[in-house]
């Protein structure tokens, strides 16, 4: 029985170490496999609640929900930041507008200097973040661009809606991100590899195969 439960454990260790696969047909074929793996080897069900709640099936469930619960929090918490910036930039944009109209040189450097520190400010805020694992890289690349951009010339850009929190588009960017969140929602990525690899090297044991 300690085979079977192991091959089912990697199986979800397996799954629960790629998020930027989850919408693949090859990674929900897995899914399926790995969800129905308990009845086909012939391991007993839960007996009760406390241990459904603790079987590799519910855990799994539950890890898939926190990863969207985290991505949407994640986001939502930084560009509720960047949007405030954003109402900043907006209202020194309209002070750098009424200054130029009126020729005042002094004023328009001096609200070209407010603007440049508070973007300074804002970049500094976000570099913090990708240490704590507070946002993406790609979040913090995109929006570093978004306040470059509208600094270089605040009276014909406008400030940017703050970018989405996972790049989806980029594959490698997309798997960078979506392991920045699971890295939250576990321990670590590593941790979680190192665990899979453990359950292999299990396998492999129980086979009879070398470890490599």
């Amino acid at each position: 029985m300690l085979a079977k439960e192991v091959i089912r454990e990697t199986l979800f260790d397996y799954l629960k170490v790629h998020p930027e696969d989850i919408e693949k047909k090859e990674y929900k074929a897995l899914e399926k496999l790995a969800l129905g793996a308990g009845s086909k080897l012939g391991i007993p069900e839960p007996r009760n609640d406390e241990e459904r709640e603790a079987s590799p099936a519910a855990k799994y469930q539950q890890w898939k929900q926190d990863i969207k619960a985290e991505e949407r929090n994640l986001e939502n918490a930084v560009q509720a930041g960047d949007l405030a910036v954003n109402l900043e930039l907006r209202e020194l944009q309209w002070k750098l507008d009424a200054a130029v109209k009126r020729g005042s040189h002094k004023r328009e450097a001096d609200v070209r200097k407010e603007i440049a520190k508070t973007v300074l400010r804002r970049e500094t805020e976000l570099l913090d973040k990708p240490c704590a694992r507070e946002v993406t890289d790609t979040y913090v690349l995109k929006r570093f661009n978004q306040l470059e951009e509208f600094m270089s010339d605040p009276l014909r850009f406008n400030p940017e809606k703050p970018p989405k929190l996972v790049e989806r588009k980029n594959a490698d960017y997309y798997t960078k991100d979506m392991r920045r969140l699971n890295s939250r929602v576990h321990l670590s990525f590593g941790k979680d590899n190192g665990r899979l690899q453990r359950g292999i090297a299990n396998l492999k044991a129980i086979k009879g195969m070398p470890r490599k």
